[in-house]
């Protein structure tokens, strides 16, 4: 997860507690896709920005559809949980349309931090594909975990998905997507 501000260095995860109540609100509300998958709830506290990841990792599945939004924070406006709740119902907007959208339709998530009116304050979303378990596991394994409170970003946490530096022509990923829903051989 990166930070929107270049400022974000130090930062503290989101209270467990409050991470277990918004996936408990997101398995209640979205009871089909709860029985098919699971919600993965993390996020980070920074001095000046609160960042969410709301994902959704479909049973059998790899690919971990992942929704953020960052809001500004100010310790001395001790706005901390209104900021939680604007970024997680900015969140469950993104997620319901996804859930309704039908399988041809283009949805236009952003890949990269863009700022929207929410309830007339601004949040900035962003959509990654990042799988939260396996990237654990690799920092794990490649000893990048950072255990204790007060974390920092690193380089490492700097790298995008590959989809995030990909160049992708826009004509041809929707012909091979029609081509694939379609059950025809790509060659």
């Amino acid at each position: 997860m990166n930070p929107r501000l270049a400022t974000s260095i130090k930062w503290t995860a989101l209270p467990t507690e409050f991470a277990d109540k918004v996936r408990k609100v997101f398995s209640d509300n979205f009871k089909v896709e709860a029985a098919a998958g699971r919600f993965v709830v993390e996020g980070r506290i920074y001095p000046e920005e609160i960042i969410v990841r709301i994902g959704y990792l479909e049973n059998g599945r790899l690919k971990q559809v992942n929704f953020e939004a960052s809001s500004a924070y100010s310790k001395e406006k001790a706005n901390s949980f209104e900021k939680l709740y604007l970024c997680v119902d900015a969140i469950a907007s993104m997620l319901e349309e996804a859930f309704e959208a039908e399988a041809d339709e283009d949805l236009d998530f952003p890949l990269h931090w863009r700022e929207f009116d929410f309830e007339g304050q601004p949040v900035f979303l962003q959509h990654s594909t990042v799988n939260s378990e396996l990237e654990e596991e690799a920092n794990r394994i490649l000893g990048l975990a950072a255990d204790g409170l007060l974390k920092e970003v690193s380089i490492d946490d700097d790298a995008r998905d590959a989809m995030d530096v990909a160049v992708v022509d826009p004509d041809l990923a929707k012909q091979i997507q029609k081509r694939i829903r379609a059950g025809f051989d790509l060659n």
